[in-house]
Parts: C-alpha cells; sequence; structure tokens
C-alpha cells in the first residue's frame, strides 16, 4: 500500500510541474519594424505594375534605418562610390491608427507607405509615384 501511496504522490508533483504552454504575443508593427531600439533595412526589390523595375545599382546599396524613439534615416551611398560622400537623410516617422501605414516626414517631405507584408526580416511596402503603384521590398541588414 506504501508504495502505491508512493506512487501516486510522485505522479501529483510530476504532473504539477508540467509547463502549460505558453502563448506569447506576437511582436508588434512597431517592433518589427524598429526592433527593440533600432532595425536597419536594405532595398532588395521595386516593382512598378507587377514588373520588377531596373535600378541603378547605387540604388541598392542604400539603407533605411527605423530606430524605436520614430527618428528615421536614410543613408546613400553606402558602397557603390567610396570617392562620393554618403548622404543621409533623417527625419521621423509613425504609424497610422490602424498599423497599415508608414508615415516618413523627411527634409520637409511627407511620404505614405502601405505596409503588404512585414515580418521580423522582411517589409514590403507599397505607394504611388505619380501615377504609378511602387512596390518596394526591404530586407533586414541588422
Amino acid at each position: 500500500m506504501r508504495k502505491v501511496i508512493y506512487l501516486f504522490a510522485l505522479l501529483v508533483v510530476f504532473s504539477s510541474c508540467k509547463k502549460d504552454k505558453e502563448n506569447p504575443t506576437p511582436a508588434s508593427n512597431e517592433d518589427l519594424i524598429a526592433g527593440t531600439t533600432s532595425k536597419t533595412w536594405g532595398i532588395t526589390k521595386v516593382t512598378q505594375a507587377g514588373q520588377i523595375k531596373t535600378m541603378p545599382d547605387c540604388f541598392y546599396d542604400n539603407i533605411v534605418i527605423f530606430n524605436k524613439n520614430l527618428v528615421y534615416q536614410e543613408i546613400e551611398n553606402t558602397k557603390c562610390d567610396e570617392e562620393e560622400d554618403k548622404d543621409l537623410y533623417t527625419g521621423s516617422w509613425n504609424l497610422s491608427t490602424d498599423k497599415k501605414v508608414i508615415n516618413i516626414n523627411s527634409d520637409g517631405d511627407a511620404y505614405s507607405f502601405t505596409i503588404l507584408k512585414l515580418t521580423e526580416t522582411e517589409l514590403v511596402v507599397s505607394t504611388m509615384a505619380g501615377a504609378a503603384l511602387i512596390e518596394i521590398t526591404f530586407t533586414k541588414k541588422s
């Protein structure tokens, strides 16, 4: 009888130690875009009307940095031309109330980009350039 009680006690102890499945809170769009302090993105593809748009090689070495404090930075010519100065644009960014549009204010100009896809490592946005719908794919750099 003691063995039964002992086994029952062990069963209770081990079953009570079982961890509940955790349901982690999904990352917010702000966290996916800017990380915990900042996140650097590089342009990997540009399409217009579903067709890949040919851009100058130097366009693809530009980087965009979204900071958690809502500061936006874009650095052009990071690798393409060692002799040419790197251009730095700064401004602010925020998300629309519904978290589906990134608004950027830089050097007195305002831009809006609709989020089409957002993961930890990929950001796809669209915007109008004149009458053309442009889609830009960014990949996480750091």
